[in-house]
């Protein structure tokens, strides 16, 4: 996934995918030690820069896991007929 992301940025700015790669580049740091992604980062005046990152995710396994369920509110049709409408 990461050279189809290099790929498609690189035809976009009409580069090569090396220079793109060495251009996003980037160090990421979590709680298992840095980890290598790719980052864009957009600067903005007056609000926070945007962040875009992609990998740089520790693929570590969980011995126990919290598994959170969310309960879904369903979504009520008020209109379904033609007439009501």
């Amino acid at each position: 996934m990461e050279t189809s992301l290099l790929q498609t940025l690189a035809s976009k700015n009409h580069t090569s995918v090396m220079k793109e790669s060495k251009r996003l580049k980037a160090l990421e740091k979590t709680s298992e030690g840095p980890r290598t992604c790719l980052r864009v980062t957009i600067k903005r005046e007056g609000k926070q820069p945007l962040v875009a990152l992609f990998g740089g995710l520790s693929l570590k396994r969980r011995k126990h896991p919290v598994i959170q369920d969310q309960r879904f509110t369903p979504y009520v049709r008020m209109r379904s007929e033609l007439v009501e409408r």
